[in-house]
């Protein structure tokens, strides 16, 4: 039996018994990064063309650098999306390729080796598998890593889960960090739940990206990565920054200003 065909193997058999309370989508990111012999990482998925992507990630790490993509717009899972390609990369070295991801990501996370691969079937690419590694670059042979992104794209189109998936919605599904930023003991990358919601059951960050979408007149994306901007520019959380947004406490008005 040849790699990708384990791999894949492996892929169908994690998600032939995942536990029910986790989303699909939540379980590819998972089983993607265990398989693949990561230390954590994140999933962007665009289901179909146009909807917003959502992000799926494993640790605080793999959320962090994901923020830091979606506010500073740049990085290697945009690249890898737009180019439909693999892409690798030690952050020590990244600060010329990506000059406002590169040094922020180092100082957020430290100087990590990354792999980013296209999730789709065929040439349609529905988002991006971002994976990192610690003390060494990844080893899976690249086209075998290929074919389970691959896989992990056709599980994802082929038994579509529209609110696991967040259509039409922007959400970050953030795992349990792990001291150091490390797995758990085995390699076992654990998935935390949703954030708390409120007492009406929405989401605090959802609502609160609603609010400043009104607020500034924008859509809801862009809204979402306004916060998340001002959630990094001022060294905030951005549950924290969401939850100003909902108590009022902080308004995206035309001249206002300051963190909450």
């Amino acid at each position: 039996m040849d790699e990708a065909t384990r791999l894949l193997d492996e892929l169908e058999a994690g998600l032939s018994t995942r536990a029910r309370q986790e989303s699909l989508a939540t379980s590819v990111c998972r089983l993607c990064v265990e398989l693949l012999d990561a230390d954590g990482g994140y999933m962007a998925v665009s289901p179909s063309r146009g909807d917003e992507l959502t992000v799926y990630s494993t640790d605080g790490r793999a959320e962090r650098m994901a923020d830091l993509e979606i506010a500073l717009g740049e990085g290697p899972a945009h690249e890898s999306f737009v180019g439909a390609r693999r892409t690798v990369a030690d952050l020590s070295a990244a600060w010329d390729r990506w000059p406002l991801f590169g040094p922020a990501a180092s100082a957020a996370v430290g100087d990590l080796h990354l792999q980013v691969l296209p999730l789709g079937v065929g040439i349609r690419r529905i988002g991006v598998l971002t994976t990192y590694y610690e003390s060494r670059g990844p080893q899976v042979d690249p086209r075998a890593a290929q074919a389970l992104a691959d896989g992990a794209g056709i599980a994802l189109l082929g038994r579509p889960e529209p609110r696991a998936l967040g259509f039409g919605r922007s959400r970050l599904e953030a795992g349990t960090e792990v001291p150091d930023g490390g797995a758990r003991p085995g390699g076992r990358v654990a998935v935390a739940p949703r954030r708390e919601r409120d007492r009406s059951g929405r989401d605090p960050l959802d609502l609160a990206t609603g609010m400043v979408a009104v607020q500034m007149g924008v859509p809801a994306w862009a809204a979402l990565a306004v916060m998340r901007a001002r959630a990094f520019s001022t060294d905030v959380e951005l549950d924290d920054l969401a939850s100003a947004v909902v108590e009022r406490r902080l308004t995206f008005d035309p001249g206002s200003a300051g963190p909450p």
